[in-house]
């Protein structure tokens, strides 16, 4: 009989540090998902799609924190675009992200003529524990971009465009010194 409750104690004993085991898991489960959000950015592709866009990294402008998007010069066709993930990390040069395109490593110069609509998800690196399978490539985070793929079920024709006005809608009469 002693031994039986005792076996029986013991059973008690390890379901109730399994209870616990499994409680403390999903705790942790909960922080990681907390912490992985400042380190770790998904961008939607509904948020992909808004506005006129001209190019990927417009996306980035504006939808994460930490991001900073900059556009060098005023011609459209020549604009150098820079990008911070992690801001400056070298005063010597190389402070852009390692951009990583359907798994092969790319530049910004590449992501720049991707057209926003072939893009199926952004996710931006920041942290270091994320951007440590990159090495030293990542010291600056890391932008993985999915692009889309073929369904298989046919010929598909889509079409993006967009419209403005280049004159005046309307002339308004305006003041002079005198009627002013």
């Amino acid at each position: 009989m002693g031994r039986v409750s005792l076996c029986l104690v013991i059973m008690f004993f390890i379901c109730s540090a399994q209870k616990i085991d499994a409680q403390v898991q999903n705790i942790r489960e909960k922080q990681d998902t907390i912490s992985a959000t400042k380190s770790l950015e998904h961008i939607r592709p509904e948020n992909i799609k808004k506005g006129p866009l001209n190019n990927a990294l417009d996306v980035l402008s504006g939808q994460s924190a930490g991001v900073n998007v900059t556009t060098n010069g005023t011609d459209r066709l020549a604009m150098l675009n820079s990008i911070r993930v992690r801001g400056t990390t070298s005063i010597m040069g190389g402070n852009d992200p390692l951009v990583i395109i359907d798994g092969v490593t790319s530049d910004i110069a590449t992501l720049s003529t991707i057209y926003p609509a072939d893009i199926e998800s952004f996710t931006i690196l920041k942290n270091a524990t994320e951007t440590a399978m990159y090495g030293s490539r990542g010291a600056s985070g890391v932008i993985e971009i999915k692009t889309k793929k073929g369904t298989g079920r046919g010929f598909e024709i889509s079409y993006d465009g967009n419209y403005g006005f280049e004159s005046m809608y309307k002339h308004l009469q305006m003041l002079n010194g005198p009627e002013y």
